[in-house]
């Protein structure tokens, strides 16, 4: 199964992506990317509007790339991420092998959230994107 690259959020233990594989992902100079942020949280919002009186870098999140260079994909992750639980959620949904791909941090991923204030049971379910966000989200607002 083919690796995936894009953006995560997590809410509680339910991870929220919008991911795609490799060979379908947009090429960034060296990378293959795919999603933001903020398009994934804003689109987020459409489902959920209780969070709409939050910023998207509140909850903890992070974001698979993929270096051409190197032929390895690279996890980046907020450091209350760095957990079993949540690196082998990323693992199976971005199809990624234990000890192949490279883990980094970045403090753009760094959430307000307090690690105290996460509540394992925020969303009812995982959140999966598989399609644009365009439909989710109103160009106009922005």
């Amino acid at each position: 199964m083919e690796e995936h690259v894009g953006a995560f959020f997590f809410i509680g233990d339910h991870i929220i992506t919008n991911d795609t594989p490799i060979s379908k992902a947009n090429i960034y100079g060296d990378y293959r990317n795919y999603s933001s942020h903020w398009d994934l949280w804003r689109s987020l919002l459409t489902r959920y509007p209780e969070y709409e009186y939050m910023d998207y870098d509140y909850f903890p999140r992070g974001r698979v790339v993929y270096d051409i260079k190197a032929n390895k994909c690279i996890l980046y992750i907020d450091p209350k991420l760095e957990d079993n639980k949540f690196i082998s959620k990323i693992e199976n949904r971005y199809c990624l092998i234990p000890g192949q791909y490279n883990q980094g941090y970045d403090e753009h991923y760094q959430s307000l959230q307090p690690v105290e204030d996460i509540d394992p049971d925020e969303l009812d379910e995982d959140v999966i994107f598989a399609e644009s966000l365009d439909m989710y989200v109103n160009r106009e607002t922005y």
